[in-house]
């Protein structure tokens, strides 16, 4: 499968110097160049340049039309690529910082459920989570790959951080959504229910819609979001 990875200014002059990732996975109808076009590498090498940010490498998967899990009845594994054997040639290829603490993990629209069922689902694989504009579908909306109710369950992030409240405390958590955004009511029942259980997190309702113009006026956002998180291992 193809990906794409962003290496931070200095990593070639720095042979001694480990980093953090984020990995970044796209929405429903995009693929492994959709960040790159909403402006992702090109705001982080600013604010890299700027030290706004901590360097960090990103890594833009590919994840078809899959939502970012392992499909029913012996599907596509879409989970298991990412979160095991990506990250594992990640790591085996270029200086990572290894371990759950270096590894953010986001996404928009599908990618941002997919990012908050993999970190769910892989707690000692990514230590940090962002969901951006996440399209939080129920039982009755999922594609026939979510299998059966239980099945579902085991892929759903809001029942997921219902079944053990413990779990979503384990990461730093961000969420948002335009304020015209269809999957807005889905995204802050979520949130309600997130502080119910006291989980800290970051969320925001911001203006707009589920369109690019969107994502790409808060991509600094989003990379302040992960630099701070990624920080404490930069």
């Amino acid at each position: 499968m193809p990906y794409t990875v962003y290496l931070p200014p200095g990593y070639a002059s720095s042979p001694g110097r480990r980093y953090p990732v984020l990995y970044m996975l796209h929405g429903l109808g995009g693929d492994h160049r959709e960040w790159a076009g909403h402006g992702l590498f090109t705001a982080a090498g600013e604010l890299m340049q700027r030290g706004e940010i901590s360097p960090m490498i990103i890594v833009t998967p590919e994840g078809e039309r899959g939502y970012w899990m392992d499909h029913a009845r012996s599907g596509s594994r879409w989970g298991t690529y990412v979160a095991r054997d990506l990250v594992s040639t990640i790591d085996g290829t270029y200086r990572t910082v290894r371990g759950r603490a270096g590894r953010a993990i986001g996404g928009v629209s599908m990618g941002g459920h997919g990012a908050l069922q993999l970190a769910l689902n892989h707690p000692d694989t990514f230590g940090t989570v962002g969901a951006h504009s996440p399209a939080l579908r129920r039982k009755e909306q999922a594609f026939d790959f979510f299998g059966d109710q239980q099945r579902f369950e085991a892929h759903d992030p809001v029942s997921l951080s219902r079944k053990d409240p413990a779990l979503p405390r384990r990461f730093a958590v961000w969420m948002d959504i335009g304020d015209k955004d269809p999957w807005s009511p889905a995204a802050e029942a979520f949130h309600q229910q997130l502080l119910a259980q006291k989980v800290n997190h970051s969320w925001r309702i911001l203006a707009g819609g589920h369109d690019p113009t969107y994502w790409q006026a808060h991509v600094a956002d989003y990379l302040r979001f992960y630099g701070h998180a990624l920080a404490s291992v930069s």
